[in-house]
């Protein structure tokens, strides 16, 4: 999707968006149904396309400041060799 078109599509559907997140956190939508509902025909779906593209800011975004940020490569580094740790010693394994 190009730049001006994502943009359209979140701007358009923004209060859908924010509507959609509150009935989520409020209980009365669930994570599951969203998704199952998405999910079918998701492609033809405009809220579909406007949470995709919303997805694809927030990980441009979480990438340009793992990129930028040495301390918070650290901490995710830490955090990754600990689940890694935790997991060795509860497989038995080493892979």
């Amino acid at each position: 999707m190009q730049k001006s078109t994502a943009k359209s599509c979140t701007g358009t559907h923004w209060t859908d968006l924010l509507r959609t997140a509150i009935s989520i956190r409020e209980n009365r939508l669930s994570s599951v149904t969203l998704l199952r509902r998405l999910g079918n025909h998701s492609r033809k779906n405009r809220l579909y396309r406007a949470f995709r593209e919303l997805g694809r800011a927030v990980r441009t975004i979480t990438l340009s400041r793992y990129l930028s940020d040495p301390d918070l490569r650290e901490q995710i580094t830490q955090v990754t060799n600990r689940n890694e740790s935790f997991h060795t010693s509860a497989t038995g394994s080493s892979t």
